[in-house]
C-alpha cells in the first residue's frame, strides 16, 4: 500500500471545524464592512444588497483595488463597472430567467411596461422569483429585489429586444422610466 498519498480527514468534527474557521472569517469581512458604513455617507443600493454576500464583496473589492472613495460619488463607479461585468452571479439569473418563462415576462412587464403585479406568496411565479431572490414585496407590490438586479435584467431585456428582428416598441425606448430610484 502506497504511503505518499494525501489523507484528509472527512469526520464531522474536522467538517465543523472547517465551517467554524470559514465562518469567523466572513464575520471578520463583515464586521469591518459594517464599521466602513457606519463611518461613511454609502448609498442605499449597498443596505438593499447586504443579503446578496457575492455582491457586496465585489463591491468592496471594487472600492478598494481602484481606490474608489466609500462616499456617494465613488460608490456608483464600483456599481457601473460590477453591472457591466460577468460573473456568475449574472449568468445564474440570466439562466434562471430563461428557464422560467412566466418569470421571465412578469419581469419584464415590471421593467420595461411598468405594470405593478400585486404581490400574494402563493402566486406561483412570485414565489418562484422570491426563492430565486430576484422578487420581492414592497408594500403589497411584486418588485425587483434590488437596484443591481434591476439595472442587470433591465439591460438585457433592451438586448434582447432589440437582438430581435423588429424596432422595440416606445415603451422600451423611454429608457428605465419605471426603474423608480430609491432614496
Amino acid at each position: 500500500m502506497r504511503e505518499d498519498y494525501l489523507v484528509l480527514d472527512m469526520s464531522f468534527e474536522a467538517a465543523e471545524d472547517c465551517f467554524a474557521s470559514i465562518y469567523t472569517m466572513v464575520q471578520g469581512i463583515v464586521n469591518k464592512v459594517s464599521r466602513a458604513l457606519s463611518e461613511y455617507d454609502v448609498p442605499d443600493t449597498l443596505m438593499e444588497i447586504w443579503k446578496y454576500p457575492f455582491l457586496v464583496s465585489y463591491i468592496c473589492k471594487l472600492l478598494d483595488e481602484r481606490n474608489y472613495a466609500w462616499t456617494r460619488e465613488g460608490f456608483p463607479e464600483a456599481v457601473k463597472i460590477l453591472v457591466k461585468g460577468l460573473n456568475t452571479l449574472y449568468d445564474d439569473m440570466i439562466k434562471q430567467v430563461a428557464e422560467y418563462p412566466e418569470l421571465n415576462m412578469m419581469l419584464q412587464n415590471i421593467l420595461l411596461r411598468g405594470i405593478e403585479y400585486p404581490y400574494h406568496t402563493y402566486n406561483k411565479v412570485i414565489n418562484v422569483g422570491k426563492m430565486l431572490g430576484f422578487i420581492e414585496d414592497r408594500e403589497g407590490t411584486a418588485t425587483v429585489s434590488n437596484r443591481i438586479f434591476e439595472m442587470q435584467l433591465y439591460s438585457y431585456f433592451i438586448s434582447e429586444e432589440f437582438s430581435k428582428d423588429h424596432v422595440p416598441g416606445e415603451q422600451i425606448l423611454d429608457k428605465n422610466q419605471f426603474i423608480l430610484c430609491r432614496s
